[in-house]
């Protein structure tokens, strides 16, 4: 009986020569002191690594260039925290499931900025059983992605997985994948990319109908430059400088000319207290980079584009036929878009 393998990524190994080939049995009689050093979550206690072993499982692991220093994933995953985009995760599985075509057929789902797996799972979980599963999972941070390929795997998918930026991946010879690919998800990732970069490659190596789902967070706060400063106030010294200059210039229509329904309501308010409070998301991060001496990974700006913005960017790199939905999770504004290559 043919065994499933965990991660496979000849053709990667191939390309780079940085390959390397591990079966589970040999790392898991190597000493914990290599796990913590890896920054690898595949505890040796792990009840589904004990049984990845005795089914034959085996991991190939590609690492291409330095790891991103990913402190809020990381951080969160560490916490136990695993997932907070559930919600915008099943609504981009409900509107991708649906048009996937024969579920007997070879299928292959690539996550770009894959995280702990969420958007690849909820994905998963609304597909029917059926024929052969591949799941390509890209992240530039060890141990989300690792989490990622220990979940899936025990959802009974084969995975290959690259710890690379996406944007390396995409350019550098390792998306060999892409050429066969039924879906590509982008799970609350696209926001760090460079996404004419991105956009661009998927349009050159999908083939033609292959779907392309990404959700991303667009707080309504976020829906005009005089919010956008009540917010950079808040964070005082911490907003890179000349970002409110570049956040103005970059809005396709000027400020009265962009309804905002929900502007100075509670929701509006909470979202604000959501990233610029005491606690907030990029208080925290901030705080927590300057505590390290390095540059924050995101800006508000980079991290919540008004739905408007998101639309241009795809038009603009010859996506035409859009589909979008919203959705509120706690104090955020989701918003989910299909795409078709």
């Amino acid at each position: 009986m043919e065994r499933r393998r965990l991660m496979t990524i000849e053709e990667v190994a191939a390309a780079s020569n940085i390959g390397s080939c591990l079966r589970f049995d040999t790392l898991l009689k190597i000493a914990p002191k290599f796990w913590q050093a890896w920054g690898i979550a595949l505890d040796p206690e792990d009840p589904a690594v004990k049984q990845a072993a005795k089914d034959g499982y085996k991991i190939e692991w590609t690492e291409v260039g330095p790891e991103a220093n990913n402190t809020v994933r990381d951080g969160a995953n560490r916490a136990g925290l695993g997932d907070a985009n559930g919600k915008m995760n099943e609504a981009m599985a409900k509107m991708l499931a649906s048009r996937l075509g024969d579920p007997r057929q070879l299928l292959t789902i690539v996550d770009l900025g894959c995280g702990p797996g969420g958007s690849t799972l909820a994905l998963h979980a609304r597909i029917a059983s059926g024929g052969k599963r591949l799941s390509v999972l890209i992240d530039p941070s060890k141990t989300p992605l690792a989490n990622a390929a220990r979940d899936v795997i025990t959802a009974g998918w084969d995975v290959r997985a690259s710890n690379t930026l996406v944007e390396e991946w995409l350019t550098e010879g390792y998306c060999h994948e892409l050429s066969h690919a039924d879906a590509v998800l982008m799970g609350a990732s696209l926001h760090h990319m460079d996404v004419d970069l991105v956009l661009s490659a998927l349009r050159k190596h999908l083939l033609s109908g292959a779907l392309i789902g990404v959700a991303d967070w667009c707080h309504p706060m976020l829906c005009s430059p005089a919010h956008f400063r009540m917010l950079a106030q808040t964070l005082d010294s911490m907003v890179e400088p000349g970002i409110l200059a570049r956040f103005d210039e970059n809005f396709p229509t000027s400020e009265e000319e962009r309804p905002n329904i929900m502007r100075e309501t509670s929701l509006d308010r909470m979202a604000l207290l959501s990233m610029a409070g005491k606690e907030g998301f990029w208080v925290c991060h901030a705080l927590e980079c300057k505590e390290k001496g390095v540059k924050p990974m995101f800006s508000p700006y980079e991290g919540h584009r008004p739905v408007t913005v998101w639309f241009d960017e795809f038009r603009r790199n010859g996506f035409g036929e859009i589909e979008v939905t919203s959705i509120t999770q706690g104090n955020n504004l989701h918003t989910v878009f299909l795409l078709k290559a």
